[in-house]
C-alpha cells in the first residue's frame, strides 16, 4: 500500500521509507495510486483533497499563455515580409556574438544573410532561408532558422512578427 503526504506532495511506502514518512501521510490503495499515475500521464496534476487524500485536478491554464500559444501557431509572414522586417532592424547589437562576427552588417537582414552564407548548403537553416516562401511563427523550421542564424529568443521573435502583423494578443 502507498501513502501520500500533502505536506510534500509525495508518495511513500513503509517498506522503502520506514520511519521517514511525514506525519500527515494517508494510506492510498494501489488501484487509486495507479489511477493517479494515469491522470498524470493525461496531463492532470495531483493535489491534496479532503482529509489529505490525493485527487486529480486539471492544470490551470493562463488565458494569455493559451492565446499566445495559439497565435504562435497561426502568425505567418511571407518570405518578403520577413526580409523587409529584418532589413528594418538596424539595431543588431542584440545579436552580439553574430554582430561581432560581421561588423560590416548594416541591419539584421544583412547580418542573417551573411551568416547563412557561411553555412554548408545542406544545413537546415540555409535551406529554410533560401527556399521557404512563408514563415509560421510556431514552425520548427522557423525556430531552426532564427536560433541558428541569430540566437534571438522567443520574445524577440514575437516582437518581430507582431511588428509586421500587429496581431499578437495583449497580456
Amino acid at each position: 500500500m502507498m501513502m501520500y503526504a500533502p505536506s510534500t506532495g509525495g508518495f511513500y511506502k513503509r517498506e522503502v521509507h520506514g520511519k521517514n514518512i511525514p506525519s500527515d501521510a494517508v494510506d492510498i490503495e494501489d488501484a487509486a495510486y495507479r489511477g493517479l499515475l494515469a491522470g498524470i500521464a493525461q496531463g492532470q496534476r495531483i493535489v491534496a483533497g479532503a482529509g489529505g487524500v490525493p485527487v486529480l485536478e486539471d492544470p490551470v491554464v493562463d488565458p494569455y499563455d493559451e492565446r499566445l500559444a495559439r497565435w504562435r501557431t497561426t502568425a505567418e509572414l511571407s518570405s518578403v515580409q520577413l526580409r523587409l522586417a529584418l532589413r528594418a532592424c538596424a539595431d543588431i547589437a542584440e545579436m552580439a556574438p553574430l554582430a561581432a562576427a560581421f561588423p560590416e552588417a548594416g541591419n539584421l537582414l544583412d547580418l542573417v544573410q551573411r551568416h547563412v552564407a557561411t553555412l554548408p548548403a545542406d544545413d537546415p537553416a540555409a535551406v529554410i532561408w533560401e527556399y521557404a516562401t512563408r514563415f509560421v511563427r510556431g514552425d520548427e523550421d522557423t525556430a531552426t532558422l532564427f536560433s541558428a542564424a541569430t540566437g534571438v529568443d522567443d520574445p524577440w521573435i514575437d516582437d518581430l512578427y507582431d511588428g509586421v502583423l500587429g496581431t499578437m494578443p495583449a497580456a
